[in-house]
């Protein structure tokens, strides 16, 4: 199991990032036996917890707490309460994903490292942040978050208040130590482009076109033809920015989760980007 130097230090430059006005936090014991509990006030345990204020959080007396529920096999999580940001929380990100979202201009407040393969894999816990608006502000700011829970990392929640691993402390999930290894104050501009996009699609009144069907004739080019087109549907539903090279990426990705040979991906790509012959009759 790995170690922090400063623990404190870790819990400090993830608040700075976050930004939120105040936080609930939560004990998610690792015996799937017992009960997910809010950790309150001493003068709030017979009302609803309105959680710890940024600087209540990092004092000696509340980590001291908090150090102690770690310790009895409690991941710590903590929920972001704001009148000014929305939070997306992703959790065992992998570091293709990774990859895929900063390659569609996603940046995030936290990325920090929660879990490591047997084979050495790296999976990630990571928090979008982006403004909230005045009008439908909570309804399409599901949708965002929505859009990326489903497609990246564990795809276990869609909710604007999944809660995020504590930095500092140990995720008892996988046993390690939870650094804050990257911690910047700044919102995500993809994420403000996605609710920007499901606000415009609400207000569009023609019919949503159905997604397109997978092609199971046997070929194999138009497989990988239907899977490419059900890619680009994706991609165009949540108002991603993508090129010919992103789309591969992710065919790529997606066929190789299905078993089929980085060879067979290849030659189809290639294939597909001869030039059509024409005949003049």
């Amino acid at each position: 199991m790995s170690c922090i130097d400063n623990p404190n230090a870790e819990l400090q430059k993830m608040i700075d990032a976050l930004g939120a006005d105040s936080y609930i936090v939560r004990a998610v014991p690792h015996n799937p036996a017992r009960s997910t509990y809010t950790v309150k006030h001493a003068a709030e345990m017979r009302k609803p917890s309105t959680g710890f204020f940024p600087d209540e959080i990092v004092k000696p007396d509340v980590i001291r707490k908090l150090k102690g529920i770690n310790t009895s096999n409690c991941t710590l999580k903590i929920i972001c309460k704001s009148m000014k940001y929305h939070y997306v929380t992703l959790y065992d990100v992998s570091q293709q994903e990774l990859y895929a979202l900063s390659a569609n201009a996603v940046k995030p407040c936290i990325v920090s490292l929660v879990r490591v393969s047997k084979q050495g894999e790296k999976f990630y816990s990571v928090v979008l942040r982006f403004d909230q608006r005045k009008i439908y502000s909570s309804k399409y700011a599901a949708k965002v978050a929505g859009s990326f829970q489903i497609n990246v990392g564990s795809k276990e929640t869609k909710s604007l208040e999944e809660g995020i691993v504590l930095c500092g402390f140990v995720d008892k999930k996988s046993g390690m130590w939870v650094n804050a290894n990257r911690a910047i104050n700044q919102n995500c501009p993809t994420c403000e482009g996605r609710y920007d996009f499901f606000v415009k699609r609400n207000q569009v009144t023609v019919a949503a076109e159905k997604m397109p069907e997978l092609n199971r004739s046997g070929s194999t080019f138009l497989y990988f033809e239907s899977c490419r087109s059900q890619i680009i549907y994706k991609a165009t539903n949540a108002g991603d920015k993508f090129d010919n090279d992103e789309i591969n990426c992710r065919l790529f990705y997606r066929l190789q989760k299905e078993n089929f040979t980085s060879a067979e991906i290849t030659q189809y790509i290639e294939e597909r980007n001869k030039p059509q012959e024409t005949s003049d009759f």
